[in-house]
């Protein structure tokens, strides 16, 4: 045991070789020492050995059949070598090994939900966030399923318990020491974000729309953004608590309540349809069907009473936590679902049938950007359809002709995985050749939404919009279906 313990410790500290010779010696020593067994399993596993992993786990259920370990083990080389009902049928022994282990069940799912066994896959997420709440992977799994189910009462109600079991309740600017403290991803900030930040609370305490309780935030962001005056950019990133000023109150305040709801407005639907019932819907459809790549552009596509409600959801709601390069991202499970985001999303659905028929929503976001950017990058999305929307006044756009979208004239080639349609940027120049200099530009209208093939290169065109509060840019995704799934 002396020697397993070691082994341990050897892996721990990253020395994998070592510890697998020490494995290998204690074995010879036991052969039927379980741990040792397993550990070896575990470690060719971890070096991609599959075939050795595979080996050595069967060896160790021969020594116990219900070893958790090996169990795993078998299950991740199943798996990797794409025998998922294997691969199930070993995570279920492990899960009822050790029942109340959320991280398993988490995996199940996983597992089951790439077998396209979706009833299997939503009760063991279910089963995992039961165990842990705070398991919000599984949740937002859930939520994703019941959405495909059309279950959207559900996805609403579970993507708003994400939202607050990760940020809290709306109104935490009293008392928010009792708050879980927020993951490491979301310790930065920029004088970009106090400044959107500051902009927007201010809107909120000119309307009535948040009490004198925010006062002292929004003092507290003003004297934030004026130690900021030095950083070298807006976009300049540094941990939420600025290193020279972090013992400073209004710095403490701003910690506290950094990257939590402040105010998420209850947004009336209004009574009426959401999706303007004057399109001509055939023709747009066979605009879509006929068009080469796949392209469709409607204007005017929100009835005006909804396209206000999103307008107002978009500028009141202090869901903007995403930090990038001068904008900022709101998510489905992170404070963007709603009643309105999802009646709109099934609204589309609804009116255009023969895009969206077999292909229900998987994903939803929204972008909020300052007054200047170079376009966000050249990718692809793993949906098969793509909708984007914009709800920004026209009088706000400087350069007409600009501020929405490039669309490209090729797909993604579907043996590219997520990294690489992506992120990969030199490849995908490649792959355009000189299709990168004639792209589909969809200039920037309110209330406009163009839905397109979403294996299609696409990227945001340069924006040049009014800087000022009611002249913030704010971009809607739709993605529906599976990408490969046309």
């Amino acid at each position: 045991m002396e020697m397993v313990t070691r082994a341990t410790n050897l892996q721990r500290s990253g020395r994998h070789e070592q510890a697998m010779q020490v494995m290998q010696h204690a074995l010879r020593l036991d052969p039927d020492n379980y741990v040792a067994t397993a550990g070896i399993a575990q470690l060719a596993m971890s070096s991609g050995q599959t075939e050795i992993a595979e080996r050595y786990a069967w060896r160790g259920r021969t020594l116990k059949p219900d070893g958790f370990e090996c169990l795993t083990i078998l299950s991740e080389c199943f798996h990797a070598s794409g025998r998922l009902d294997e691969a199930i049928d070993c995570k279920q022994r492990a899960a009822s090994v050790q029942p109340d282990n959320d991280r398993v069940h988490f995996n199940l799912g996983v597992l089951c939900e790439k077998a396209g066994r979706f009833d299997d896959a939503r009760a063991a997420y279910w089963r995992a966030w039961q165990l842990n709440e705070r398991n919000l992977e599984a949740l937002g799994n859930l939520v994703v399923l019941e959405l495909a189910d059309g279950q959207t009462t559900a996805a609403l109600a579970h993507s708003q318990a994400a939202h607050r079991l990760r940020r809290g309740s709306a109104h935490v600017l009293v008392n928010a020491d009792h708050l879980p403290a927020l993951p490491e991803a979301e310790s930065m900030t920029s004088r970009f974000k106090l400044r959107m930040d500051h902009e927007q609370l201010c809107h909120l305490r000119a309307n009535n729309l948040i009490s004198e309780a925010a006062d002292p935030l929004i003092a507290a962001l003003a004297k934030a953004i004026i130690d900021c005056d030095d950083e070298p950019d807006d976009d300049h990133a540094f941990r939420r608590q600025h290193p020279r000023h972090r013992r400073e109150p209004h710095w403490q305040l701003l910690n506290q309540c950094h990257n939590r709801p402040i105010h998420v407005p209850d947004i009336t639907l209004p009574n009426g349809p959401l999706i303007n019932p004057e399109l001509d819907v055939q023709a747009l459809q066979r605009t879509y069907f006929d068009s080469s790549p796949q392209v469709v552009v409607i204007d005017d596509f929100l009835a005006d009473e909804a396209l206000q409600a999103m307008r107002a959801f978009c500028q009141q709601a202090t869901i903007w936590y995403d930090l990038r390069r001068n904008y900022l991202g709101a998510y489905l499970t992170d404070g963007f679902a709603s009643a309105l985001t999802l009646g709109i999303a099934d609204g589309l659905r609804a009116a255009l049938p023969d895009i969206f028929s077999q292909h229900p929503l998987s994903q939803a976001w929204a972008y909020k950007y300052g007054p200047r950017l170079n376009g966000i990058g050249m990718h692809a999305d793993a949906a098969a359809v793509n909708c984007n929307f914009w709800i920004t006044g026209d009088e706000y756009n400087l350069r007409p002709d600009q501020g929405g979208l490039l669309v490209y004239r090729k797909e993604a080639p579907l043996d590219w995985d997520f990294g690489k349609f992506n992120n990969d940027t030199e490849a995908m120049h490649r792959y355009l050749g000189d299709e990168i200099h004639t792209p589909i530009r969809i200039p920037h209208r309110s209330n406009r939404i163009v839905i397109f093939n979403a294996n299609l290169f696409h990227q945001s065109d340069d924006i040049h919009f009014a800087d000022c509060f009611e002249g913030r840019r704010y971009n809607i995704t739709l993605l529906y279906g599976h990408r490969g799934n046309g």
